[in-house]
Parts: C-alpha cells; sequence; structure tokens
C-alpha cells in the first residue's frame, strides 16, 4: 500500500456516499483560489486591448502581448532597468512577471535551478502564496533575511552563511512581488546587505531589481506590538528580565516600500498596467473597481452595490465570505462546520516559552500563525498558513477529505508524500471505531513535546530523555495543484513554530499545531492575491485602507458577488499612496486627476 512509507497504519473514509458528498472537486469548482489569471493565459493574452469603452468587444488573437507589456519588457530585459511595476488587481501583473522571469533566466544563462548560475536570477516574494505563483520563494528565505535583522548592523552580514553570502554575490536580478506588503525598513536592509556584501556603493550593490504590486491594495501588516518584545530583551542580549516583562517601548511606524530611502535612487522607472482581465466581461463592475481603488463612490457604483446585496447566487455555504476580523471568521466557519454530517476531530495545540504566563507571551500566542484548536470533519474547507514545501505554501486551500490513523515520526522526511491510489485504500477498523463511535461524537487530539519539530525549541525545553511517540489521527488535505493541472492529496502533520530574541536567541514563545484554517470564511488579508469565482462580502468591520477594493476585486462578476451590511464610508483610500502615484507612476496620472474632475461623491 502507498501509505507505508509514510509510518501510517492506514487511510479511512467514512463511507463511499459521504466521500462522494464532499469530494473537493466539487467544491473546488466555486473555491478556486489557485485559480489566478494565469489559468486561461492563452485567453488573456487574446483580449490585449487598452480598457476602455469598447472594454466588451475585444476579438481574439494569436498569443502575444500588447503594447504596455512589450514597453516593460524591452525596459527590463533589454535596457536592464530597476523598475516598479503596478497596476490594479487582475490587470495581468503575475502572467508579465513570468515572462519577465522567463526572459531574464535565458538571458542570464539559468536553465533550471539545479544551475550553477541559478542564483542569477533570484525570484521572491513576500508571501508564499504570491512566490509560489512566479516558481520563486519569500525573500526571507532566498536572502536569508532572518539572520540579518539582528541587533548591532556592524556584524549583519556575519550572520549569514557561506552558501547566503554567495546568494548575495552572484545575483544579478532580483524580483520581489507583493511589494506592497513589504515595510520600507525591509527594502532598505536589503539595499543596505547588498552593498556591503557586494562591495558596491551602487542601490541594491549593482542589483537589477524588480518590484511588483499595488499601492493601492492592503498596506503592510504592523506588528509592532510583537517587535516591541522581542526588541527590549535584545536590548539585554537576549536574557529575560522579570522587570521588563509587559513593558511597552515605542517604535518607528510601519511605512510603505516607497518610503524607504533608497527608493528614489534605485526605481526611476514606476509603470502601470492599464488593461484588466479579471474583471474582463464586466465593464461596469471594472468601472467600480477602479473608483473604489482611489476612495471614490459614485452614484453608480452605490446603485451596483446595491443590486448585488440583492443576489441570492453566494447564499450557499460553501461560497466564501470575506470578513475584516478574525473573530468574524471564526464565528462564521464554526457555524458552518456545525452544519456537516459526521464526526468531529479537534486537534489542540501545545506550546510553551519562557514568557509563559505573561500578557507578552499571550500577545504572541494570539498573533501566531497556528491556532489553540482547530476543529474538522470530512468535508471541511481549510487553508494552510504555513510554507511547508515547495507545493503546500501559506494560502493553499483544499477540503479534507478523510484522516488517518499513525505515529509522528519527525525523523522521516517524506512524511509529506503525495498519496496515490487513495480511493481504493481500505479502512482503518481501529480509526473508524474511534471515530465512527458516535456519529455526533467529538474526538480529541492534544499534542505534547513529542510532536514538537523544532530542534532548537527541544534544546530549550530540556528534552532531556526521548519521549514515547503518540498515535494520533491526522487529516488528509486534498488540493489542486495548478501547475500540474490535477489533485494531490497529502496528511497534514503537526508544524512548530517560533519566536525568538534575536541575540541570545532566547525562545520566548513556541507552539505546535496543525497548519490549518478553515476556510468558508477568511479574513481581507488571506484573500489578497487570490480570484474566485464566487463570493460574499461582509462590510460590518470594514476599518482599514485598501479592505474594500480588495474583498471586491476578488470576485470575476458581480453576477457571481453578495455584498452584505454595504456602507460607503468603509471605502477607504491612502492619500500617501494617491500622491505617490500623482508623482511617480507613468499612466495612471489621468486616473488620478479624475478623482476631482468627475462627478462622483467622496465618502466622508
Amino acid at each position: 500500500m502507498m501509505c507505508s512509507r509514510h509510518n501510517l497504519s492506514g487511510i479511512f473514509c467514512l463511507s463511499v456516499n459521504i466521500f462522494s458528498k464532499y469530494t473537493s472537486k466539487n467544491f473546488l469548482s466555486t473555491y478556486n483560489v489557485n485559480s489566478k489569471i494565469t489559468e486561461d493565459i492563452s485567453h488573456l493574452y487574446s483580449k490585449s486591448s487598452r480598457l476602455d469603452s469598447n472594454i466588451g468587444s475585444h476579438k481574439h488573437s494569436r498569443l502575444k502581448f500588447n503594447k504596455e507589456q512589450q514597453y516593460v519588457i524591452d525596459l527590463v530585459v533589454n535596457k536592464q532597468e530597476s523598475i516598479f511595476l503596478t497596476g490594479a488587481a487582475g490587470t495581468g501583473k503575475t502572467v508579465l512577471l513570468r515572462e519577465l522571469i522567463e526572459q531574464l533566466k535565458r538571458k542570464h544563462g539559468v536553465q533550471n535551478h539545479i544551475s550553477r548560475h541559478e542564483n542569477r536570477v533570484l525570484v521572491t516574494a513576500t508571501t508564499g502564496l504570491a512566490a509560489y505563483h512566479i516558481g520563486g520563494q519569500t525573500y526571507h528565505s532566498a536572502l536569508g533575511l532572518f539572520s540579518l535583522i539582528k541587533k548591532n548592523p556592524k556584524t549583519k552580514t556575519k550572520n549569514l552563511n557561506s552558501r547566503k553570502i554567495t546568494v548575495w554575490k552572484q545575483c544579478k536580478v532580483l524580483i520581489i512581488d507583493e511589494v506592497s506588503m513589504m515595510e520600507a525598513g525591509i527594502l532598505d536592509l536589503i539595499d543596505r546587505t547588498a552593498r556591503d556584501i557586494r562591495k558596491n556603493s551602487l542601490p541594491f550593490g549593482g542589483i537589477q531589481v524588480i518590484l511588483c504590486g499595488d499601492f493601492f491594495q492592503l498596506p503592510p501588516v504592523d506588528n509592532k506590538s510583537l517587535k516591541q518584545i522581542t526588541k527590549k530583551y535584545d536590548e539585554i542580549n537576549g536574557e529575560i528580565d522579570a522587570s521588563i516583562v509587559n513593558e511597552r517601548k515605542e517604535l518607528p511606524p510601519c511605512e510603505y516600500a516607497f518610503k524607504s530611502k533608497v527608493w528614489n535612487q534605485a526605481f526611476k522607472h514606476c509603470v502601470s498596467l492599464s488593461t484588466v482581465y479579471r474583471q474582463l466581461d464586466d465593464p461596469e463592475f471594472v468601472t467600480c473597481l477602479n473608483e473604489l481603488r482611489l476612495g471614490i463612490v459614485s452614484p453608480k457604483t452605490k446603485e451596483l452595490m446595491k443590486r448585488v446585496g440583492a443576489n441570492s447566487y453566494n447564499t450557499r455555504s460553501d461560497v466564501v465570505t470575506l470578513f475584516a476580523t478574525r473573530k468574524e471568521t471564526n464565528e462564521h466557519n464554526s457555524k458552518i462546520l456545525k452544519t456537516l454530517t459526521g464526526p468531529e476531530v479537534i486537534f489542540k495545540a501545545c506550546h510553551g516559552g519562557k514568557l509563559k504566563e505573561t500578557e507578552d507571551y499571550n500577545l504572541i500566542n494570539k498573533s501566531s500563525m497556528l491556532e489553540d484548536s482547530i476543529s474538522l470533519k470530512i468535508g471541511s474547507k481549510v487553508m494552510i498558513t504555513k510554507n511547508i514545501d515547495r507545493t503546500l505554501y501559506n494560502g493553499t486551500a483544499g477540503t479534507i477529505v478523510g484522516f488517518t490513523k499513525g505515529v509522528t515520526s519527525q525523523s522521516e522526511n517524506n512524511l509529506f508524500g503525495k498519496l496515490d491510489n487513495y480511493h481504493g485504500v481500505q479502512t482503518d477498523s481501529i480509526a473508524m471505531e474511534a471515530i465512527e463511535h458516535d456519529a455526533s461524537s467529538k474526538l480529541v487530539v492534544q499534542f505534547d513535546l513529542s510532536d514538537v519539530t523544532d530542534n532548537f525549541v527541544k534544546k530549550s525545553e530540556n528534552f532531556n530523555e526521548p519521549t514515547e511517540q503518540k498515535e494520533h489521527l491526522y487529516p488528509v488535505f486534498e488540493y489542486y495543484n495548478s501547475k500540474l493541472c490535477e489533485f494531490r492529496r497529502r496528511v497534514i502533520m503537526p508544524e512548530t513554530v517560533t519566536t525568538t530574541t534575536s541575540v541570545g536567541k532566547s525562545v520566548i514563545h513556541w507552539k505546535t499545531q496543525l497548519p490549518l484554517i478553515s476556510a468558508w470564511g477568511l479574513t481581507i488579508h488571506k484573500s489578497q492575491g487570490q480570484t474566485y469565482n464566487s463570493l460574499k462580502c461582509d462590510f460590518s468591520q470594514f476599518f482599514a485602507v485598501g479592505q474594500a477594493y480588495v474583498a471586491l476585486s476578488r470576485v470575476k462578476s458581480t453576477k457571481n458577488l453578495v455584498v452584505e451590511n454595504w456602507d460607503p464610508r468603509k471605502v477607504v483610500c491612502d492619500n500617501q499612496v494617491i500622491e505617490f502615484h500623482k508623482k511617480h507612476v507613468k499612466d495612471l496620472d489621468l486616473l488620478v486627476e479624475s478623482k476631482t474632475t468627475t462627478n462622483v461623491t467622496q465618502p466622508k
């Protein structure tokens, strides 16, 4: 049996009927978070005309790039300029970025990942999801930034291992996608490090840098509270001093990347794509989104929001609903979970660290990417919350199609291996008894120290003797791999995340849990970069800049959109971003000017 290589005793499914009822192929037809605009590239490029009043009358043609895209390709590949590429949601930034990557790799002799020239073109993004879609990795991982963020600036580069030093020295082109989610300080850190390692005073040490993103979408996440906690322990060499526990220190505000010191030196070319492909067949919706992007609510937009509020198409529970807060999201997911038939398996985290039982610890634990408790049933819609490997990354969505009974074995690297012929495996009778004893029963899986995957945590917790490995049930996750164009299944095992001081490496918090969240409802941050065929947005608690625009622009058409609790006052745009675009971004000046000349109503 294929599962034997995973040291698992078997896979089970409640019944063929239940499995069919909850198969994720049906689910993914409406919840296809991986179907970005690249899902039909030939269709995208056949509609290459500029967005205008004739948006609905595009004619199909051979695969080609429009003039805007060709201009960018020439600027990047032929003239080797550093640029910032932007554009509204759904304008094909990722598709163009992929083309740039392909041509740059050919130009610099990068043939594959095992090439000795692979570091010449570094493909990165601020999130695992964005990195996956362009065939790269997070910039933290690629550049070793976690090792660079230290107390003493003079010794920063000494913290990098020789392999990372080689990466910095060999790099000719650095690509960073979703740069709108990067802090200005991080971009300056990359610049300073590159100049230092490469002994070159030019911006980024002479590396050509391609930034891509949309500052009108969600701003960088401000983790000021968490930074305050680690910073104060760094200042006393990583020691945990009871006198400063729960003490707060002021830190500089979180700034957009274009506020970095290096921006004006390095990026003379800031260009914006104009053609919207995601909502190409709904020109009225495109006009609405272009207004909302700038914080504008015209009478036509109000009328459109009123109409979609009356839609009934998306009242089904399997359609994704976007919320502003985790509290709303959790309540929504719990409500839908109760409607599923069959027993429930509850996975409880274990956690610890030197700050345990303090306010500082509670704050870190609450902000962790891992949940304290996860409740799952067969048919649960879930999302991965941690980068695991090149095919399972933060943002991968799918369905729980079963559970497997086995023993944790952290020494086995293939524990996450693909499950082939899953439909044909026999039922695990022991697991069936455990979960089917009562159709309304709740089986609790409590992780403990034996499930911890981080060796540094084990040392910090003084694991003097080997802990007994316990037998647990683990969920079987089915998801669609858009690169391979196939459905795949994986056993999801617990992961350990840590928060340590930069100096002294004191583990102030750690947690072990399945890297999953329920995903019938998601926060807007979790939806950025996604495309949905059907969507519901609840405006009740919208409060931040860009939230309304990001949420509504995830769906392809208003035909499959429902907006609840619509409030034009929740449409907010940051004036800093508008001013930046007015001064620096080509091709957007007319759109920005229309904010004051068009007959619109600006929410107060």
